[in-house]
């Protein structure tokens, strides 16, 4: 359901990108861990869970896609 909240914010930005960074900490700062690298590498990894989810909400029939979109976009068509 988590992943699927991502997604759905995720659908209502205009951007789509959920505001993350488009480039990692962890080459900005040489390599050093820090915290910052931690949550660069998960909002990287919620952000390829929701590309995922989003191909695969988009592979489903219309009728299911208008009931996902009802749900989590709040009656949202992106159709």
């Amino acid at each position: 359901m988590d992943i699927l909240d991502d997604w759905a914010r995720w659908m209502k930005k205009d951007s789509h990108r959920l505001g993350y960074p488009s480039k990692s900490s962890y080459f900005l700062t040489g390599g050093e861990s820090t915290s910052e690298v931690f949550e660069d590498m998960v909002s990287k990894s919620d952000m390829e869970n929701i590309k995922i989810v989003d191909a695969v909400i988009d592979g489903l029939s219309k009728a299911q896609k208008t009931a996902i979109n009802y749900r989590f976009l709040g009656g949202q068509s992106t159709m």
